[in-house]
C-alpha cells in the first residue's frame, strides 16, 4: 500500500473512530460530518440555528470520505450507529445530486 493510500485509509478510520467514541459518551447529540475544514463555515450557522442542541463536528477529509462514511454508518451492524442523529456536509461541486 502506498503512503498516500495508507494516509487516506487512516483518515477515514479516524473519523469513524471519533464518531464511535463520542457516540458512546453522548448518544443523543447530533453528529455533523464535514469535508476538510468546512466546519469553520458551517459551524457558526449550526450553532445559530440549532441552539441549544448539543452537536459534535467530525472532519472526514475529502468529499468521497464523507460519502463513504455515510454508507458505512447507514449499514453498520451496531444499531446505535445507524440510528444516531447524523448530518453530512459536502460541497456540491459539479456532481449530480444523490438519489436517496
Amino acid at each position: 500500500m502506498s503512503r498516500v493510500a495508507h494516509m487516506k485509509a487512516e483518515k477515514k478510520s479516524d473519523a469513524l473512530l471519533s464518531f464511535t467514541r463520542i457516540c458512546h459518551r453522548k448518544p443523543q447529540c447530533l453528529f455533523c460530518f464535514f469535508e476538510g475544514e468546512d466546519v469553520k463555515y458551517y459551524g457558526i450557522r449550526i450553532k445559530e440555528q440549532l441552539f441549544p442542541l448539543e452537536w459534535e463536528s467530525i472532519s472526514c477529509g475529502r468529499k468521497q470520505e464523507v460519502l463513504n462514511l455515510y454508507r458505512v454508518l447507514q449499514n453498520h451492524e451496531h444499531q446505535a450507529y445507524r440510528t444516531a442523529k447524523k448530518a453530512f456536509f459536502v460541497d456540491r461541486d459539479f456532481d449530480e445530486p444523490l438519489a436517496e
